[in-house]
């Protein structure tokens, strides 16, 4: 019988063994969890500041871009009424230079 006393002395010694492995393995892994926690909490807080960030850049570019279609228009306008003035001086010009050479001419019978 002290046979087996022996042997489950043994296996009882080898057991507490794999148990304290365990244990050691397992404090190593909080630590490990633990940073890799502390890490992920850090890269979070970071990407939130940088969405913060593209929100500004973001509403600053839409601000922006509103204020360049609002410019374009204005400018489309501008040019359009510019050529319209053009067109009309133009005409203006076109008529008053046959009326001064039509006047000319009368002049010219008169003499």
């Amino acid at each position: 019988m002290s046979e087996y006393g022996a042997i489950l002395q043994t296996n009882i010694m080898e057991l507490v063994k794999y148990v304290e492995n365990f244990k050691n393995q397992r404090l190593q892994l909080d630590e490990l969890i633990h940073k890799g926690e502390l890490d992920q909490a850090k890269l979070a807080e970071e990407i939130d500041l940088l969405q913060e960030k593209l929100n500004v850049k973001t509403e600053k570019l839409n601000a922006m871009k509103g204020r360049r279609e609002e410019l374009s228009r204005k400018l489309d306008e501008t040019e359009t009424h510019l050529k319209q003035l053009l067109d009309t001086s133009d005409v203006v010009l076109n008529y008053i230079k046959r009326e001064s050479s039509s006047n000319q001419t009368k002049t010219r019978h008169h003499e």
